[in-house]
């Protein structure tokens, strides 16, 4: 519920076609993202994940092939990237940046 109200007070409920969020005491984020893109059919190269720490949201989308965005927000801000796998393609202040991320995504500026 705290994630969503983030996504709804900033705005940004028309940018993504779908969301889901995973609870913030799961520690690893890969299954349920790998689960979202099985039980949906999805290509990772079309699902943006959002997250303020390299060791969850970041490295699961890296390593699934998804675009990886942090927030350099949250309880995670301070953390370090120790390696390839941990860096996001792109990191933004907060999430009301999102908009200008997806637009570079949807023009192809980067690939994951």
């Amino acid at each position: 519920p705290t994630q969503q109200r983030k996504v709804d007070l900033a705005g940004l409920v028309h940018s993504f076609d779908g969301a889901r969020y995973v609870d913030i005491l799961e520690p690893d984020k890969l299954p349920a993202i790998a689960e979202l893109l099985a039980e949906d059919s999805l290509q990772p190269a079309d699902v943006v994940v959002v997250g303020d720490r390299v060791d969850g949201e970041i490295r699961a989308a890296r390593e699934l092939g998804c675009w990886a965005v942090r927030v350099a927000r949250g309880e995670g801000r301070w953390m370090q990237s120790p390696s390839a796998v941990h860096q996001p393609h792109y990191t933004v202040p907060d999430v009301t940046a999102l908009p200008a991320v997806l637009e570079d995504i949807q023009l192809g500026e980067d690939a994951p």
